[in-house]
């Protein structure tokens, strides 16, 4: 049979050195971008990506920060690599609904 006892030890201190800090860096803690315009012919290749002339794409190479206009998108080369295409699909639309993202 199992005794209980008092914890009568202290669990040692956790550092969080960076918790509670803001990152006053101008880039916001974005590391440049990678992607080149190889990068993006490559998705296209592979059929994971519309043509440059069908949706107007353009990479950030070298670039911190993705921005972009306000009839435009930004999307990650890792989450089209793993299927995320565009226009997504209502499920995915939903599914966001759902969580109020």
């Amino acid at each position: 049979m199992r005794v209980k006892r008092l914890v009568t030890f202290k669990i040692g201190n956790k550092k969080q050195a960076n918790k509670g800090k803001k990152d006053d860096s101008p880039t916001g803690g974005w590391e440049r971008s990678k992607c080149t315009r190889a990068n993006l012919l490559n998705l296209v290749a592979q059929g994971l990506l519309q043509s440059e002339e069908m949706v107007q794409w353009k990479p950030f190479f070298r670039q911190y920060i993705p921005q972009e206009d306000v009839d435009q998108t930004v999307l990650f080369e890792h989450f089209v690599e793993r299927g995320l295409a565009l226009p997504a699909s209502d499920f995915f639309r939903g599914l966001l609904y759902h969580w109020g993202i």
